[in-house]
């Protein structure tokens, strides 16, 4: 009988040993590892319409005008336009064109004068498109030529800004 008391008590020893175990495993947990996420890219504005066309406050000789610009965003959250410049691919000769109706009209008979910095950006929200007002920005020189009555002159520019998500 001897032996089953040993056994016994060696038996209730193991069984609180593993109980007291469980019980601790049970209440305490950890692990390491780690997440990700994947930021996309974001897509270039495009510009809609970049022109000063013939209309009662349009240029004359001497005169300056609007440049109507239309910013388009693809992304899928707004931005902020903060800056309008001629586009760097074109120099300043090349950046200017006339349509086809007038040409005897040269494009050296506008300048534009971008300054860059927006005043106030303009917000064009999520695969949207929206109107970008640059007043006083194209001027016509004092001597332009006749042939240049009612033509639309287009001018290469470049936007830029920043992400307005919300």
């Amino acid at each position: 009988m001897r032996l089953s008391k040993k056994f016994a008590a060696i038996a209730i020893t193991a069984t609180a040993a593993l109980t007291a175990t469980a019980a601790f495993a049970a209440w305490n947990a950890s692990g390491a590892g780690s997440g990700s996420a994947t930021a996309r890219s974001a897509l270039g504005l495009t510009t809609v319409d970049a022109s000063v066309s013939p209309d009662l406050a349009g240029l004359y000789p001497g005169g300056t005008a609007q440049l109507r610009l239309s910013v388009h965003n693809s992304n899928p959250y707004s931005v902020s336009v903060t800056n309008v410049v001629r586009d760097p691919a074109f120099t300043d000769a090349t950046a200017i064109t006339v349509d086809g109706g007038h040409s005897g009209c040269l494009p050296s008979n506008v300048t534009f004068s971008a300054t860059g910095t927006l005043a106030t950006p303009v917000t064009v929200g999520a695969t949207s498109t929206a109107a970008i007002p640059l007043a006083g920005t194209v001027h016509m020189i004092n001597d332009a030529d006749n042939s240049c009555q009612g033509a639309i002159f287009t001018i290469a520019v470049q936007a830029s800004g920043v992400s307005n998500a919300s």
